[in-house]
């Protein structure tokens, strides 16, 4: 969890929190000229916000800002959840180091085409009906264990992904956690709208990872690896 020196959650990006100190700074300005207790109040609340970096509203939402995030980003949100799978991890994470998989689970994924080793293609639906795309690299691969992937300059949505498998205490079961870190267009706002839509990362997340739990309990992983190649080829949401 990203904190302030409050101790409060930050879920505020820096551009919406200077938008905020300016509308805030206009209303309490206005507020003093006219008498307006109203306009003193939001003024108030406003550079408030702006000051803590916490929006209580963007806090029931769940969204969550790293000021540090990873490779040079300035900020990302952060959408991270994590599920129990009652199947071996080795299973778990041979599945998903084929990145053209992830479609089959991850409905907001139009597509996804490996090119080789490192390197994959992604192509996923964003909110209005627009389609984004962007080349991404494996930067990091424990086998069995955890990957990391980043997306590569010049991409449409700068992004960042982690998944982690490990044992769960009740037997042979797996815990899968998933972090993905982006940089959503229009910030903070943009990523509320979003939400609203149905189009936000991390509601989206928990929705695919129970549908991969569901696969995988079903027995349904090992059909779909022994149809998919790890060679370059793209895999189409069909589920």
């Amino acid at each position: 969890m990203i904190s302030n020196s409050r101790g409060n959650e930050l879920n505020l990006m820096r551009t919406d929190r200077i938008g905020y100190a300016i509308a805030g700074g206009m209303l309490l300005l206005s507020g003093l000229r006219n008498s307006g207790l109203v306009r003193l109040a939001l003024g108030g609340t406003l550079l408030y916000q702006a000051y803590t970096g916490n929006n209580p509203l963007m806090k029931r939402l769940g969204l969550r800002v790293n000021p540090q995030p990873p490779e040079g980003a300035k900020e990302t949100l952060i959408a991270a959840e994590r599920v129990t799978i009652g199947v071996p991890r080795a299973e778990l994470y041979d599945y998903w180091r084929n990145f053209s998989n992830l479609p089959r689970f991850m409905r907001h994924l139009l597509a996804v085409r490996v090119v080789d080793d490192r390197r994959s293609h992604w192509m996923a639906q964003a909110p209005a009906g627009r389609v984004v795309e962007w080349d991404a690299e494996l930067v990091e691969d424990e086998p069995g264990h955890m990957l990391r992937w980043r997306s590569l300059p010049g991409s449409h949505v700068k992004n960042f992904g982690l998944v982690r498998f490990s044992d769960a205490p009740a037997g042979q079961a797996t815990e899968v956690y998933v972090e993905l870190q982006y940089v959503p267009p229009g910030g903070s706002l943009g990523a509320v709208i979003a939400r609203m839509t149905g189009e936000e990362p991390q509601w989206q997340l928990a929705d695919d990872l129970t549908r991969l739990k569901q696969l995988a309990e079903r027995g349904e992983l090992r059909a779909a690896a022994s149809q998919s190649s790890p060679a370059a080829q793209t895999t189409t949401a069909s589920l």
